[in-house]
């Protein structure tokens, strides 16, 4: 079993950007909609500029039809004075609040992150995982787990 460690910007290929934001972008667009997409956007540290998340984010940002939350942000505003409350007691509120989670495998928060919302299938069908073409035909238990959750919810892989 292959275990996958964090993604680095220079392994993506200019194709696996590109699919990915052709991805993105037929996931979000469903005709015309005067409303915003809110997009939840997971991945290794948002300040990390080497990172995939950061670069997708870059794109995403500029564009007015899209609002882009981040779990830093949302987290730490929910569970300020909460503190009986975990991050995943918290999943109910997040998948009624985004209408598509980007998860980018490429730390360990994320890995967990894939993790803990494959398992809840309001959130696994709401999903749109972006991982690494040299991954894919790994045996590794995010692809014979977790991704096979999200499939099987018709998330987006």
């Amino acid at each position: 079993m292959t275990i996958q460690a964090s993604v680095k910007i220079e392994d993506l290929s200019s194709s696996d950007i590109k699919k990915s934001i052709d991805t993105i972008r037929n996931i979000i667009i469903n005709g015309i909609n005067d409303t915003k997409k809110v997009i939840f956007i997971c991945g290794k540290d948002k300040s990390d500029k080497e990172s995939y998340r950061f670069k997708i984010s870059q794109l995403l940002e500029h564009n007015t039809n899209y609002q882009l939350a981040y779990p830093e942000d949302l987290f730490e505003d929910l569970l300020e004075g909460q503190a009986n409350n975990s991050l995943l007691s918290l999943e109910q509120q997040l998948a009624e609040a985004v209408d598509l989670i980007i998860l980018i495998p490429e730390s360990p928060g994320s890995f967990a992150e894939l993790g803990a919302f494959s398992t809840r299938k309001e959130l696994a069908e709401k999903m749109l995982v972006l991982r690494q073409n040299k991954y894919k035909a790994d045996k590794s238990f995010i692809n014979h787990g977790p991704i096979r959750l999200v499939r099987s919810a018709k998330g987006k892989i």
